[in-house]
C-alpha cells in the first residue's frame, strides 16, 4: 500500500502526493519509482508519446540522480541495464 501511495514522489519529496510530514519515503517506493518511469519513457504513454531508446532513457534518468532519484539506486539500475 505504501509503494502505491509514494512511487510518484521524487527524492526531494516533490511530485505527488504531497507528503503530510517531511520524511524519507520507503526503499521499495524509490525502486518502483525508477522502474515505473523507465518503463514509461521507453514504451510511451498517453502523456509521453515519444519513446526513448533504452540507453537514452537511462542517461536521462542518470542526469536526474540526486534530485529525483536516489543516486545509489540509480547507479545500481544503470549497471543492470547497460
Amino acid at each position: 500500500m505504501v509503494v502505491s501511495f509514494e512511487h510518484h514522489m521524487k527524492l526531494d519529496l516533490s511530485g505527488y502526493p504531497e507528503p503530510i510530514e517531511t520524511r524519507m519515503h520507503s526503499l521499495f517506493s524509490r525502486i518502483v519509482s525508477i522502474a515505473d518511469y523507465y518503463y514509461s519513457i521507453i514504451s510511451g504513454r498517453v502523456y509521453q508519446r515519444t519513446r526513448l531508446r533504452a540507453n537514452d532513457a537511462r542517461n536521462k534518468m542518470l542526469r536526474d540522480s540526486g534530485t529525483i532519484y536516489a543516486p545509489s539506486l540509480m547507479k545500481a539500475f544503470a549497471v543492470l541495464f547497460q
